[in-house]
């Protein structure tokens, strides 16, 4: 498992325990507890403290430190979220002296949003980037976070916002990274196109994609996703390209591999193992139900 992969199962991890947060904001009582570490106290003190006008946030995914966060210096442990508002005094950097440590940090403005996994172990310290300049998406967050000030909204209604903005902006990162891995294969080469040879290109790599991957485990809104379109959308397209639905070409995907696996000599049990199918029972009958709705689409294709 690489670093990335490892940060992205930390991230699954921590989005299941959302209810045990603890949110530090200058609006509420900070919740994370007090620490005491007088070398990091003594690393504070040598100008590592700044504050500045953007909106930060960050949530601790793994490994027990410090933070130094609006003139207290709190513990950083999974689960901890940091808002930190503007002009909020806060640490700048990490020194060295801390233990290993994983962090998913976003700066959020209404034009953009920048994340940064942040990871410290015994080998060397890891950062990753990810931007956002989806203006919408971005100002929607942006507008968001500024609601937390409004004190005619109860604590528990505050609360509850900012976890769901934390379980939001999480989500997105782990998305942002999917397309990073994969995503490569919806780019079209060129903006100077017209959108319909845009779309045509779009569309093949698509369906490159559907059959490096032999049709298992998609599905139209991961598809979607990747290609940055509604699934609405994105099937319309997709349609008026190749003359099938998403789900069609999947299943014609799967049936051709799984032909030439009989071919191979496979047993019916085996393939459906590898095309992703509960049982061999589940396999068969899709089968059975494929040739006889699509026979005839096959052979015009």
């Amino acid at each position: 498992m690489n670093k990335s992969e490892h940060s992205n199962s930390a991230i699954f991890k921590c989005l299941k325990n959302c209810a045990h947060w603890r949110l530090n904001t200058p609006y509420w009582q900070p919740e994370s507890d007090l620490c005491e570490d007088a070398l990091y106290e003594q690393w504070l003190r040598s100008g590592n403290s700044e504050s500045h006008d953007n909106l930060e946030l960050f949530i601790a995914l793994s490994g027990h430190t410090c933070y130094g966060y609006n003139h207290e210096l709190r513990q950083c442990r999974p689960g901890d979220v940091f808002l930190v508002e503007r002009k909020i005094p806060h640490a700048r950097g990490f020194p060295k002296h801390l233990g290993e440590f994983e962090h998913v940090w976003f700066w959020i403005s209404p034009l953009a949003l920048f994340s940064f996994l942040i990871c410290k172990d015994v080998n060397k310290p890891f950062r990753k980037r990810i931007s956002c300049n989806e203006e919408n998406f971005c100002s929607w967050i942006f507008s968001a976070l500024l609601g937390l000030r409004d004190e005619q909204l109860s604590l528990e209604l505050r609360r509850r916002q900012l976890i769901g903005i934390t379980h939001i902006l999480l989500n997105w990162y782990l998305l942002s990274m999917e397309k990073q891995a994969e995503g490569h294969i919806f780019i079209t080469s060129s903006i100077n196109k017209s959108k319909f040879d845009r779309e045509r290109e779009l569309v093949a790599n698509s369906c490159d994609y559907i059959q490096q991957k032999s049709g298992r485990g998609i599905t139209v809104a991961r598809l979607a996703a990747l290609a940055n379109y509604s699934k609405y959308h994105f099937s319309r397209i997709f349609k008026r390209h190749t003359n099938m639905t998403i789900l069609e070409y999947i299943d014609k995907v799967r049936l051709n591999y799984a032909m030439a696996l009989e071919q191979s000599g496979c047993r019916s049990k085996q393939i459906a193992e590898k095309l992703g199918f509960s049982s061999d029972a589940v396999y068969r009958r899709w089968r059975r139900k494929y040739l006889n709705q699509h026979a005839a689409k096959i052979k015009q294709t």
